[in-house]
């Protein structure tokens, strides 16, 4: 079953009820299905993730206390209505109807006193007052309802899915997760390479009455902090082969520092309601070498009510010497700063990533629609890129370098390497203090300007503009179909030898005090011809100078 027909028989399913609870279900469910697809899944593992339409219903019909048939009786019978009105009231055991009412009455009065006076702004912040409150209200019902239904899930799931043990393990299910206690966890490796798990529990330090006490103050936000210590054998330089160190954050952001203690050290902070604490755990376990940590959704929700996520958060510590650094995230930012790594791979759909003081044999930074900005990486190979963001690249060494983007502009500065392989489509390319072997730099219908050092260049934008300032001997060439081509050579005056080539453009050449006009497509050359150029443009104009 795929989305289309999911929704189609979601709808069908839900058409006696009632047209705003049946919009507000379907939209959840939509976006259910765009977060899921932009994490790589398909619509039909989305679906089987969703569950049967047919259970959805009756989970519906379970939080009503109703069936379709009451509730039609009930509109046409106001006094069965009224009283139906009661007995749902009273199930609601964490709904304070008197509270809620006051909020709404009172907004209404003042609202009442603001169109009094005519004054429309006060009118337009108390309705969206009185909304705010109504909104609040439901999902803190809704949340307090499916409570102990999604634990249920939560552990049925984990049965099913086949989920690996983790360290997180250590806490108590049945401890509410607003008050988990926060738990150290390190792994360490004896003589006999037999792993050892060390658990401490913090709040078994204090008494009974400093628990709830230190609960009650920290009920806005739940810290799952644990520490996985390296694994080392000293007495063989061979057998030490660091760490691998894999995060899944769904739609956390992720930052990641260097260790003080060579240990990787993983904080997790969730400062969300008490629905999103329910709906999403985090993880940590190691398999061998790699340590595995994150965050996973655990339950079903039947509807959201305009749910939000608020803010989570993964800090994460890691040291040296590690092997391989694999972040991903769907919706969330990637901050990387002081990282020495063989291997660094992190990519977001939605969000922005941002390097500083990074150093890998590979880096790759992919992000779909975000920003990546990087500072000071030393890698052997650099592999990023974005659909729709812009990259900024600052004082980077590399031996070979890629860096495309669809739509987002792309801005190296201050960059040395053998070979840079630079692409966008719509983009502007900007480059400048580049030295190194090669340069090849393309876009469809992007400006591109560079100012390099290079000995191998080759430049092509179909309709935008290109121009480069060349410093020292290269040999160069360039295509643009209807953009301007404007090549200046700082060659110290060794020469140069041009073959160019246009249609409906005009060539130039300002060359050692020599100027040359109205020039034809040809093979021009000057003193030792220190340079090889091939510009080339077919209703753009061509000018060479010094």
């Amino acid at each position: 079953m795929n989305k289309s027909e999911y929704l189609s028989n979601l709808k069908e399913a839900l058409k006696d009820t009632d047209e705003s609870t049946m919009e507000e279900i379907v939209s959840d469910y939509e976006e259910h299905f765009q977060v899921g697809m932009e994490y790589g899944k398909s619509e039909e593992q989305i679906c089987e993730e969703l569950g049967s339409i047919e259970d959805l219903v009756e989970e519906i019909k379970e939080v009503y206390h109703t069936s379709d048939t009451e509730e039609k009786k009930s509109e046409s019978d106001k006094t069965s209505k009224n009283n139906k009105g009661k007995e749902w009231y009273s199930a609601i055991y964490n709904l304070d109807g008197e509270k809620i009412g006051e909020a709404i009455n009172s907004a209404l009065d003042t609202a009442g006193d603001a169109i009094s006076k005519i004054d429309v702004n006060e009118i337009s912040r108390t309705v969206k007052n009185t909304l705010d409150q109504a909104t609040t209200s439901i999902n803190n019902f809704a949340s307090n309802h499916f409570k102990n239904q999604w634990k249920d899930t939560f552990d049925s799931r984990k049965k099913d899915d086949g989920f690996n043990e983790n360290v997180s393990r250590s806490f108590d299910d049945s401890v509410d997760f607003t008050e988990t206690p926060v738990n150290n966890v390190s792994f360490e490796t004896d003589t006999d390479g037999e792993t050892i798990t060390e658990v401490s529990n913090e709040t078994e330090k204090t008494d009974n009455s400093s628990d709830e006490t230190e609960a009650a103050e920290n009920i806005e936000t739940t810290e799952q902090t644990e520490t996985v210590n390296e694994s080392k054998d000293s007495d063989s330089h061979d057998a030490v082969t660091g760490l691998n160190l894999i995060i899944d954050g769904i739609h956390a952001d992720i930052e990641v520092r260097k260790s003080p203690n060579s240990k990787i050290n993983i904080k997790y902070e969730n400062n969300g309601d008490d629905r999103q604490r329910q709906m999403f755990e985090f993880y940590s376990y190691k398999e061998g070498n790699t340590v595995y940590a994150g965050i996973r959704r655990v339950g079903k929700a039947v509807f959201l009510f305009n749910f939000k996520l608020y803010s989570t958060t993964i800090y994460v510590e890691v040291p040296d010497n590690m092997n391989n650094l694999s972040i991903k995230t769907a919706s969330g930012n990637i901050e990387l700063s002081d990282v020495l790594a063989d291997h660094i791979l992190a990519t977001t759909a939605s969000g922005d990533i941002e390097a500083d003081n990074i150093e890998a044999k590979f880096l790759s930074l992919k992000s779909a629609s975000g920003d990546i900005d990087t500072r000071n990486i030393t890698a052997e190979v650099i592999d990023n890129g974005s659909s729709s963001g812009d990259l900024d690249a600052v004082n980077t060494k590399a031996g070979e370098c890629k860096i495309s983007t669809t739509s987002g502009d792309i801005d190296v500065n201050n960059t040395t390497l053998n070979n840079l392989d630079i692409s966008s489509v719509s983009g502007d390319i900007k480059i400048s203090r580049l030295s190194g072997k090669g340069l090849r730099a393309s876009s469809t219908s992007g400006d591109i300007s560079l100012d390099v050092n290079v000995r191998k260049c080759y430049l092509m934008s179909k309709s935008g503009d290109i121009s480069a300032n060349c410093i020292g001997d290269v040999i160069l060439e360039s295509n643009s179909t209807s953009g301007d081509t404007k090549v200046k050579l700082g060659n110290n005056n060794n020469g140069y030898s041009l073959k160019a080539r246009t249609v409906s453009g005009d060539l130039y050449i300002d060359y050692d005090k020599s100027h040359q006009r109205d020039l034809k497509s040809g093979t021009y050359t000057h003193g030792n011809q220190g340079s090889e150029l091939t510009l080339s443009s077919i209703s753009g104009d061509i000018h060479l100078y010094d």
